[in-house]
């Protein structure tokens, strides 16, 4: 038996057997039991990720975390259609700071950087990416999100003064909350994470806090779930990290810390169960 024929070795597993079918490939017995057993986890999961569809109206939420664009990272959309696809998701939550709106900061500015029309220019591309694999999101207005409106009001204008946000960036069939704004799916909690405790544990504080399960981003170098329960109820506070590129010279300001902003993204299964998602890197 070639080696090349080892993708269809259950075959001769079964009729050779393990210890048979090792010496006929002139593989180590330990490595032929390593990678069955690899291979069968791995079906394992498959089907657990593929499980039946949602039911009774409930949902599978793929939640996107921040993405700072123009900062995103090229091969982030990507990563979140496959993650999408691999759960079977029916519903989009991006979780908040879709745009990075740097020219527009009241903090320093880096000279080097384009300015508000030629970053805005390159977010739109970059949104644009994302909107073609997801049609239908509902987007939570971040901090970043909202400089262009904290400008105008800074100015004297109202707010009716702005296009709306979906309209200007060009995802008409996005669903837009206001900043601030927190919405519920199956029971679950969404929102950006900035009217809350802040910190690594700041998507289970925020759970505690509102005795009900929470997803947040803004806190970049979070990502994970954490689960808190009593003697009658059970809640998660989940992080969903981010996809910007930390690299680029607009987040400069967190190159000196060791600890980087951690890429990946949520899902949320009919509001009972949910799952990190790091993006390899």
């Amino acid at each position: 038996m070639a080696k090349r024929q080892l993708n269809t070795y259950d075959e001769y597993v079964s009729r050779l057997g393990i210890r048979g079918t090792a010496r006929a490939v002139g593989m180590p017995e330990s490595t032929l039991r390593s990678r069955i057993a690899a291979k069968a986890a791995s079906k394992k999961g498959d089907q657990q990720c593929q499980q039946a569809q949602p039911k009774n109206n409930l949902s599978r939420v793929l939640v996107i975390g921040d993405t700072h664009c123009p900062g995103m990272r090229e091969d982030y959309p990507d990563f979140l259609k496959s993650i999408y696809d691999k759960w079977g998701c029916n519903r989009v939550v991006h979780i908040g700071d879709l745009i990075d709106c740097h020219a527009l900061s009241f903090h320093g500015k880096d000279p080097n950087l384009p300015a508000v029309k030629g970053e805005f220019k390159r977010a739109r591309n970059q949104i644009a990416q994302l909107y073609s694999y997801f049609p239908k999101v509902d987007w939570l207005l971040g901090n970043h999100c909202a400089l262009a409106a904290r400008r105008a009001s800074d100015a004297g204008l109202p707010d009716d003064i702005l296009r709306p946000a979906a309209e200007y960036w060009g995802v008409p069939g996005w669903t837009v909350h206001p900043r601030f704004h927190r919405f519920e799916i199956d029971g679950v909690i969404y929102s950006h994470g900035e009217t809350g405790t802040g910190g690594l544990y700041a998507a289970i504080s925020q759970s505690k806090a509102n005795f009900q399960s929470v997803v947040i981003g803004h806190f970049h170098q979070a990502g994970g779930v954490w689960w808190t329960a009593n003697y009658g109820h059970r809640v998660f506070g989940m992080s969903v990290g981010t996809g910007m590129d930390w690299k680029l010279l607009q987040f400069s300001y967190g190159h000196k810390f060791a600890n980087k902003p951690v890429l990946g993204c949520g899902v949320v299964i009919e509001g009972t169960q949910a799952y990190f998602e790091p993006m390899p890197l």
